[in-house]
């Protein structure tokens, strides 16, 4: 068995929400009853930060990618991921103390099978199999029988697959995955800064079970007769 906090990784950086009516506020009069309930994100904006007079290549994060794509196939599963993902682009410096532990994973990359127009959603998006692979740098604890710790630093590839049924239960922390696969550590990956690529070659991930869920930690159990490759860029 497994003890990690991988669950953490799931995290609500995207929350979908269903709509309520809209009614008009008496200019001048706080209506905070109104304030109570269930609201509709309309938009979102994301900004790039560019050198001017100079030649680069500006990053499109909505269109899909430029590359094969990355593709996972084994054990029934035969997928390509053409799109960024949303739900992991967001590192360090884009929030605040308060919102950041040091115990969180740092998300490398992150692609996904749905594109954002089905992502932003929240009637789209029920009924959907949203399918992510991400490589991450996380914390792993180790304990020792006179109470000492040791926190190290270990990079995951992760493969999973989750039926949205409902846009107000989306990624929570008593629900696993449908599908999940994942191998640490001796990853077979490289980043092309140039053309702006990650390339994946034939990386195994290994299914595993959660055995049991926290907040803090949940316990894994790995199966080795179960994989999928992961290949593409």
């Amino acid at each position: 068995m497994k003890h990690i906090n991988l669950f953490n990784l799931v995290i609500a950086s995207i929350v979908f929400f269903a709509a309520c009516e809209t009614t008009e506020d008496e200019p001048g009069v706080n209506n905070p009853e109104e304030l109570v309930g269930n609201w509709q994100q309309s938009d979102i904006e994301a900004g790039l930060e560019i050198t001017v007079s100079s030649s680069q290549t500006v990053l499109d994060p909505v269109s899909p990618g430029s590359g094969s794509g990355i593709s996972i196939t084994g054990s029934g599963i035969n997928e390509t991921l053409e799109y960024l993902s949303p739900m992991f682009m967001f590192g360090d410096d884009d929030c605040g103390e308060s919102d950041c532990g040091e115990d969180e994973p740092k998300f490398l990359f992150a692609a996904q099978n749905l594109g954002w127009d089905v992502m932003f959603d929240p009637i789209a998006v029920i009924g959907q199999t949203l399918k992510i692979f991400l490589i991450m740098d996380d914390h792993e604890h180790d304990y020792y029988h006179d109470g000492t710790m040791i926190d190290s630093i270990i990079t995951r590839a992760v493969y999973f697959e989750w039926v949205i049924q409902d846009t107000n239960d989306f990624f929570l922390f008593d629900k696993p995955p449908d599908k999940f696969y994942m191998a640490e550590e001796d990853l077979v990956y490289s980043f092309d800064t140039t053309n702006l690529k990650l390339i994946v070659d034939s990386q195994e991930l290994f299914s595993v079970v959660f055995d049991s869920i926290s907040i803090d930690e949940d316990t894994l159990i790995w199966d080795s007769t179960s994989s999928v490759i992961v290949n593409g860029d």
